[in-house]
């Protein structure tokens, strides 16, 4: 996971006891069934190897912007396979980035052989070239 101690992505929330939570936010735009998500990780979560984070439904009330738990079992399940995908994507998109890595670092002897061998051909090319200029000067030499 990212680096969480990056304070930008802080929020404090306060449960319905008064009790303030803090947060990093992990994704702002989660969307599933047209409604859109906020995942977030818990403060105490952020060094654990698997951490369990938290998704809310976020809904516009009044010109305000207001976080809801989701209760409804149907709407956790298409939120769940919502954030599944992404995460799916982003390890996808990891191991793409990972191999692009991985093919320039091993690029730079692929193009050394590349120059090579077009230089080789150019030679090739070159006595193909001579050999049609024989054939020009001996046009009677063909059998």
């Amino acid at each position: 996971m990212e680096d969480w101690n990056d304070s930008d992505s802080l929020i404090e929330l306060e449960d319905e006891n008064g009790q303030v939570h803090r947060f990093f936010m992990v994704y702002d735009h989660l969307m599933a069934g047209g409604k859109q998500y906020v995942v977030l990780l818990p403060e105490e979560e952020r060094d654990s190897d698997e951490p369990l984070v938290v998704i809310l439904r976020l809904d516009r009330e009044n010109e305000e912007y207001v976080l809801h738990n989701i209760t409804d079992d149907d709407e956790w399940e298409l939120v769940s396979k919502a954030w599944e995908e992404v995460e799916m994507e982003e390890l996808l998109s990891d191991d793409e980035e990972e191999l692009e890595e991985d093919e320039e670092d091993s690029g730079e002897d692929e193009y050394d052989e590349y120059e090579e061998d077009e230089h080789d051909e150019e030679d090739d090319e070159d006595d193909e070239d001579d050999e049609g200029d024989e054939d020009a000067e001996n046009p009677g030499d063909r059998t």
